[in-house]
C-alpha cells in the first residue's frame, strides 16, 4: 500500500531533532501523490539500489511519466523535497519516477559505478512493475537537475523514440567541452569527473558526447524530443549552457531556454518548472484518461516511520566535505531517551553491495536496539572497503569523521568512548578493524565476522582481473606497493600500532576467513579474541554475542561458540 503520511506527536520533541525527523518523512507529505520507495538488487550495479515512484491520486488507466534525475552528491529525495515538482506533475496527471544514481553522474564510469546503465535499467523495469506507467513516447518526459540534466539530454538523444521531451536545469550538457575545461584548469569540478569520464578524448564520439548524438540523429532523419535548457544568471553553468544554446540553434535544433535571476539552486529552478513542462508537452496527444484504475499493483512500500518502540530513520543525502553521497539507517531504541540520558551507539557498516535493509530485517535490528538499549547506525559503503578511494569517494573520512560528527550533533547519542562499539560483517568488518587500528580510542571495542583481513595477499580469489580492477579503483594502480600496504594492510597496521583496542573476531568456520583472521591475530600478538563459531549461527546471534561480550576474555582463546 502507498504511504499516506503518519501523524506524529511533535510538541515534546526538541526543535532541531524534530526538524530532522520530519525531514526523513517529508516525501510523504509533499503532495497528495502516492509514494513508493522501491529497493531492489540492480543487475547493472550488482548491489542494492533504489528509486522512488510518485503516482497521482486519481483514477487513470495510464499515467504520463516524468523521469526525474537528481544532481551530483545527492539522491532522488533531494529533488523531491526541495522542489514542488511532484505538485506540478500531479496537476498534469503525471507520475514521477526518480532513480537514485548517487555519484554515478549518469555515465558508466571509467572507475566507479555504471550510473548510466543503471538509470536505463530503471527506465526499463519501472513500467513493468507499475503497469499504469505509460510506455508511449508522447507520455514520457525527462527532467534533470544540474548533473542530472546531462543524463536527461543523453537519454533523449540516445533514445529519441522513447521520450517526447527532455529538460535540463544548469547542466553540463557537452561533457567533451566540460572535460576540456577541467583539463585546462578552467572548471571547478573535482576528481569524480575524471573518474567518471576519464578525459575529453574518451568522451568524443561516444554515448557520452551529447552533441555527437544530436548530429547523428539529424543525419539519420530521426525526430528529436522537445528540449529545454534553463539556468541562473549568477552561476558557472551559464557559460556552458549558453554555448549549447548557440550550437543547437546553429544546427537547427529547437531549444526552449530561459535565464532566471539566481544561482545554482532550487530557488532559481523551481519557478521555471511549470513553464518548462508546458513547453515540453505542447503538441503531445492526450495520454491520460479517466477510464478507471488499471490492474492492482502488488508492490510493497517501505518508508521511514516510528515503530511502537524502536524508531527507524532512513537517511539519503550527501556529505560534501568528504565528498560522499551517503545512505545510512539509524535505529533508536525509542524515539527519545529518558530525560538527561543519551543512547550508547553501535556503528555497523554494511557488507559490500548491501543495503541497511539486509540487516534491518534479517537480524531484526529493531529488537536488538530495544533489548540492549543501544542505537544502531548502518552506513552503506557500496564497493569501497570503507577507504578514501583513489578513484572514488572518501569513505573512511565519512564513517570515521563526518558521519559520527553528524550523528552526535543531531541525535541523542553518547559521545563517551565506553558507550560506543564498531562491528561489521564482511567488508563492513574490514572497515571496523581499520577504524580500530587508526582510532583505537573511538570505541570500547571493534569487531568483525567472516571478514577477509588479508585483502592484499596472493590468496585464491585475489588474482582475478575483476579483483585487481576493484583494488585499483580503491587503492590505485600500485595497490600492492609498500606505501599502500603500510597504510591499509590490517596486519602491518597492527604491527605498527602503539595501542591496540579490544578486537573480537568471528568466523563461521570458513577456511579463507579463518586463515586471514588467525594471521591478523598473530600480527596483534594474540590480543584479539577469536571465535570459530557454528556454521549455522545466524548473523543476529553473532551480533548478540558481540554485544553480550560472551567470549573468554583471555587473549587468544578459541572456543567452539554456540
Amino acid at each position: 500500500m502507498p504511504s499516506r503520511g503518519i501523524p506524529l506527536a511533535t510538541d515534546t520533541l526538541p526543535e532541531r531533532f524534530l526538524r530532522l525527523c520530519l525531514g526523513m518523512t517529508e516525501m510523504e507529505r509533499v503532495s497528495e501523490m502516492q509514494y513508493y520507495h522501491i529497493q531492489f538488487e540492480s543487475e547493472v550495479l550488482k548491489s542494492d539500489a533504489e528509486f522512488g515512484v510518485f503516482l497521482p491520486d486519481r483514477a487513470q488507466a495510464q499515467y504520463k511519466v516524468l523521469w526525474l534525475l537528481h544532481g551530483a552528491f545527492s539522491e532522488y529525495g533531494d529533488s523531491v523535497i526541495q522542489s514542488s515538482i511532484t505538485r506540478y506533475a500531479e496537476a498534469r496527471g503525471m507520475a514521477v519516477v526518480a532513480p537514485s544514481s548517487y555519484l554515478g553522474v549518469y555515465t558508466d564510469m571509467a572507475y566507479g559505478e555504471a550510473g548510466y546503465s543503471y538509470v536505463k535499467e530503471v527506465v526499463e523495469k519501472a513500467p513493468k512493475l507499475f503497469t499504469k506507467l505509460s510506455a508511449r513516447r508522447e507520455d514520457n518526459y525527462l527532467m534533470g537537475i544540474s548533473m542530472g540534466g546531462h543524463g536527461s539530454f543523453k537519454l533523449a538523444m540516445e533514445l529519441p523514440e522513447r521520450f517526447y521531451g527532455a529538460a535540463a536545469f544548469s547542466s553540463p550538457i557537452d561533457m567533451v567541452y566540460t572535460m576540456t575545461l577541467l583539463e585546462n584548469g578552467q572548471h571547478g569540478g573535482g576528481h569524480e569527473l575524471f573518474d567518471a569520464f576519464e578525459s575529453s578524448e574518451a568522451c568524443r564520439g561516444t554515448v557520452r558526447d551529447v552533441v555527437f548524438l544530436a548530429e547523428k540523429n539529424l543525419a539519420e532523419g530521426k525526430a528529436l524530443p522537445r528540449l529545454s535548457l534553463c539556468w541562473g544568471d549568477d552561476e558557472m553553468a551559464g557559460h556552458e549552457d549558453s554555448r549549447i544554446e548557440r550550437i543547437f540553434r546553429e544546427k537547427g535544433i529547437p531549444l526552449f531556454t530561459k535565464i532566471a535571476p539566481g544561482g545554482h539552486n532550487f530557488f532559481t529552478w523551481d519557478p521555471l518548472v511549470p513553464e518548462v513542462l508546458s513547453y515540453l508537452m505542447e503538441g503531445a496527444e492526450a495520454g491520460g484518461s479517466s477510464e478507471g484504475p488499471g490492474p492492482e499493483m502488488q508492490v510493497s512500500s517501505e518508508v521511514p516511520r516510528a515503530l511502537e518502540s524502536a524508531a527507524v530513520l532512513h537517511f539519503r543525502g550527501g556529505f560534501p566535505s568528504p565528498g560522499v553521497a551517503a545512505r545510512f539507517t539509524l535505529v533508536l531504541p525509542s524515539l527519545l531517551p529518558e530525560q538527561g540520558k543519551k543512547f550508547p551507539l553501535l556503528l555497523l557498516p554494511m557488507d559490500e553491495g548491501k543495503s541497511a535493509d539486509d540487516l534491518l530485517y534479517r537480524c531484526d535490528i529493531r529488537k536488538i536496539a530495544e533489548n540492549f538499549g543501544i542505537a544502531v547506525v548502518m552506513p552503506e559503503g557500496l564497493h569501497s572497503d570503507y577507504e578514501d578511494m583513489v578513484r572514488g569517494m572518501n569513505w573512511y573520512r565519512y564513517i570515521s569523521e563526518a558521519l559520527p560528527q553528524y550523528l552526535f550533533e543531531n541525535f541523542p547519542l553518547s559521545e563517551k568512548a565506553e558507550d560506543r562499539l564498531v562491528f561489521g560483517f564482511g567488508m563492513g568488518g574490514l572497515g571496523a578493524i581499520r577504524f580500530g587500528l587508526r582510532k583505537p580510542d573511538f570505541a570500547a571495542a571493534f569487531g568483525a565476522c567472516d571478514t577477509d583481513l588479508t585483502p592484499f595477499s596472493e590468496d585464491e580469489g585475489h588474482e582475478t582481473p575483476e579483483y585487481a580492477h576493484r583494488m585499483q579503483t580503491i587503492y590505485g594502480d600500485d595497490w600492492r606497493s609498500e606505501q599502500v600496504l603500510t597504510k591499509s594492510d590490517p596486519a602491518l597496521m597492527a604491527e605498527r600500532c602503539e595501542k591496540l583496542p579490544d578486537f573480537f573476531l568471528y568466523s563461521h568456520r570458513e577456511k579463507r576467513f579463518e586463515a586471514s583472521m588467525r594471521s591478523f591475530c598473530k600480527a596483534c600478538g594474540g590480543k584479539p579474541v577469536f571465535r570459530a563459531i557454528d556454521g549455522n549461527a545466524r548473523a543476529e546471534e553473532v551480533l548478540r554475542l558481540f554485544l553480550n561480550n560472551r567470549t573468554d576474555r583471555d587473549r587468544g582463546t578459541e572456543t567452539d561458540g554456540f
